[in-house]
């Protein structure tokens, strides 16, 4: 099963979005977001699993908050906000 450190990783990715929800935060959710997947203690926990499952979602996050940063970049902010959504 999934430890408690990885429930509680993935409770507080689900959650990041609704607080963060402002538009005009992009930039803000954006380094939010690069934290909470590379350098957070939930984050390193996750990177040490020896769980492919979890490693997988953890990579597909990864991928897709690069596609959202990439499109934040281009002014595409609505598809951005989407895709940084769903990497949480």
């Amino acid at each position: 099963m999934f430890s408690s450190r990885f429930l509680l990783l993935v409770s507080f990715l689900l959650i990041a979005p609704l607080a963060l929800a402002d538009d005009n935060k992009a930039d803000s959710r954006i380094n939010f977001m690069n934290k909470l997947l590379t350098t957070s203690t939930g984050a390193q926990q996750v990177m040490k699993s020896e769980n492919p499952e979890v490693r997988t979602l953890h990579q597909q996050a990864k991928e897709l908050y690069e596609q959202a940063k990439s499109e934040f970049d281009k002014g595409n902010s609505k598809q951005g906000s989407a895709l940084l959504d769903h990497s949480a």
